[in-house]
């Protein structure tokens, strides 16, 4: 007997909107907050590879936000 196969959970639009106002109001950093929501949304990033993105991977020196971010070597890199 075949075993069912999980899905993981993903949120409803009316989640993920709710998630972002109480991101954009609780905690010491809101607006890093909402952008590590919306990255993690958006491209489905693993948590480790978030956890090792810096500033300059999203941001260009002047501050402004780069239209597309490209993940570096080794943050996709599983470890031998």
């Amino acid at each position: 007997m075949a075993t069912a196969t999980r899905r993981a959970a993903s949120l409803r639009p009316g989640q993920f909107r709710h998630l972002v106002r109480v991101a954009s109001v609780t905690g010491r950093m809101p607006e890093r907050d909402v952008m590590l929501l919306w990255i993690t949304h958006t491209t489905g990033i693993r948590v480790t590879e978030l956890a090792l993105l810096e500033v300059a991977d999203v941001l260009y020196p002047s501050g402004m936000i780069r239209p597309e971010v490209y993940l570096r070597a080794e943050l996709t890199s599983s470890p031998p």
